[in-house]
């Protein structure tokens, strides 16, 4: 992808700037039967650096889709990237 192409995915995607860093896009996938998916999928920009990140977790209810953004967070801090 060009340049401009990917400042433009990133813009579109950024879901959170904080001090030093941007985060990127969650998603759920919910099948009309069985378990569903759920993923934070994305970078971390910090000193100069781009930190690429993904999660995924199988959602067996609604409550589980909430636990995506602060398990990501924690892997994240854990090391040292946020």
């Amino acid at each position: 992808m060009s340049q401009r192409s990917q400042a433009l995915e990133r813009d579109i995607v950024r879901q959170e700037d904080g001090d030093g860093y941007a985060l990127g896009k969650t998603g759920w996938y919910d099948p009309p039967q069985g378990t569903g998916v759920g993923w934070w999928v994305g970078w971390v920009e910090k000193g100069g650096g781009v930190y690429a990140f993904a999660l995924n977790i199988d959602l067996s209810d609604e409550a589980a889709a909430a636990k995506r953004i602060p398990l990501a967070r924690a892997a994240l801090q854990q090391l040292g990237v946020l």
